[in-house]
């Protein structure tokens, strides 16, 4: 039973490693969210769905390795961590306490993070709608038959009747 929790120990440290490269990919998103920089946004994406990946396989480790705890350990079906921690021996406590404090902090800078990158890119779809509507009448110019329909008060900031 204790090489399931050193088993443990060892997947929050992976998953803890995997969800840090995930901040720093995420910060490279915002960087280059920040610059428009289309190259950046996209290579930061690519870089985030492998790291993503990989986070789910060691969280799935994780689960396994959980549920093998809870019936050895007679827990309940869907244990939490801590409830899980709290029987483990002495020796790997404080290292599993830290590990799941570190995974707590990790994922509260990344969340934080995302939820600014998806701000800046609301910001800038709003700023593309507004430029698109400035740029596109409300009605067309001309109907099928060929003949003008210019509408007095055309919406759009430039007239492109030419």
């Amino acid at each position: 039973m204790e090489s399931l929790f050193f088993e443990l120990l060892q997947v929050l440290k992976d998953l803890h490693e995997k969800l840090q490269e995930m901040l720093r990919a995420t910060e490279q998103h915002n960087i280059a969210l920040r610059h428009n920089d289309i190259t950046g946004i996209k290579a930061a994406l690519q870089q985030l769905d492998v790291i993503s990946r990989q986070s789910k396989a060691i969280d799935s480790k994780r689960e396994q390795i959980q549920r093998a705890l809870e019936e050895k350990l007679q827990l309940s079906p869907g244990a939490t961590l801590q409830e899980t921690m709290a029987l483990a021996p002495a020796n790997i406590k404080k290292g599993l306490s830290d590990q799941a404090m570190a995974l707590k902090e990790t994922t509260e800078q990344l969340k934080n993070t995302v939820q600014l990158n998806k701000l800046l890119t609301q910001n800038a779809m709003h700023f593309n709608e507004t430029i698109l509507n400035m740029l596109r009448p409300a009605q067309a110019t001309y109907c099928p038959s060929g003949q003008s329909n210019m509408a007095k008060d055309t919406p759009s900031l430039l007239n492109k009747t030419v």
